[in-house]
């Protein structure tokens, strides 16, 4: 079939509504990178990773007073990288249960790390 004459409306997409995750206010999710696992960022400042096949939560972590604006995944899917309005970034290692934390002076809207080495990260914030 020629694909000019497909339409724009016939792109495959899901057929039904599975399952939901009820455990917060999740703001923005992610996915590690095998696809297992999922992390979310909360309004109230929580970060929750679930087991994606189960739907179980596997970790819920305060980890900022304000809402999480993104969050972020390692290479090894040990580490998230979690950001929020209370113009910090917070590094989690999930094995360990330890955290290190970056504070701005302004809102950080988003923080991603780096596909291959996660000790660089990307950051955008709004500049007063």
């Amino acid at each position: 079939m020629n694909l000019e004459l497909r339409s724009p409306f016939d792109l495959d997409y899901p057929s039904k509504y599975e399952s939901s995750v009820r455990d917060g206010p999740v703001r923005c999710i992610s996915f590690n990178k095998r696809g297992t696992m999922l992390a979310g960022g909360c309004s109230d400042g929580y970060c929750i990773v679930w087991d994606f096949q189960s739907m179980s939560v596997i970790r819920k972590m305060k980890c900022h007073v304000a809402s999480i604006t993104s969050v972020s995944w390692s290479r090894s899917g040990l580490c998230i990288l979690s950001c929020g309005e209370d113009n910090k970034c917070v590094y989690w290692d999930l094995k360990k249960g330890t955290q290190k934390w970056i504070r701005f002076d302004s809102n950080v809207i988003m923080a991603q790390m780096h596909p291959k080495n996660n000790i660089i990260i990307i950051i955008i914030f709004i500049q007063l």
